[in-house]
């Protein structure tokens, strides 16, 4: 549960910070999966994926859901080598009945394929360089009201470890 004015929590999967580098390789990715239920949307948000830093824009693939921006959820990537960044809107409301949330690279590694309750929602050709990614898992309020969000649980899929 979080509570107060644009108070949040994150919880980022990563290397050591005094190295500089990223958790895993964005080649290496295969899948990352959660279910994850917003108990009350309603001024709110979150994002589940992968960033090269919190809420990335400059290598990045992840869901987000923010009530300050649009009542449904988006799904994001970017590249910092210059690929068009891509944002499209799913037209899918959290709920509050849980939604099953899945990242993966299909055969065509230069691919992300964002699923929702298994049904692709939005393929983007935005690749991610090769430097790494880390996982986060954000979630964040926008009023003084608690929010309470349930993560069941999360699996990642990878070819290797960096």
């Amino acid at each position: 549960m979080i509570t107060g004015t644009a108070d949040g929590a994150t919880i980022v999967l990563q290397k050591g910070a005094a190295d500089g580098t990223r958790w895993i390789a964005a080649s290496q990715i295969q899948s990352f999966k959660c279910r994850f239920t917003t108990a009350s949307a309603a001024s709110a948000g979150f994002a589940l994926g992968f960033a090269d830093t919190a809420l990335g824009t400059t290598d990045a693939a992840y869901f987000l859901f923010d009530t300050d921006v649009d009542t449904t959820i988006h799904c994001y990537s970017a590249n910092s080598a210059g690929a068009t960044t891509q944002d499209t809107d799913t037209a899918i409301a959290p709920g509050t009945g849980g939604r099953d949330y899945e990242i993966r690279r299909p055969s065509n590694a230069a691919q992300w394929e964002f699923l929702i309750d298994g049904a692709v929602v939005a393929t983007h050709t935005t690749t991610s360089k090769a430097r790494g990614l880390n996982l986060h898992l954000t979630v964040f309020t926008r009023t003084t009201a608690a929010k309470t969000f349930y993560l069941d649980h999360v699996s990642l899929e990878t070819t290797a470890f960096r």
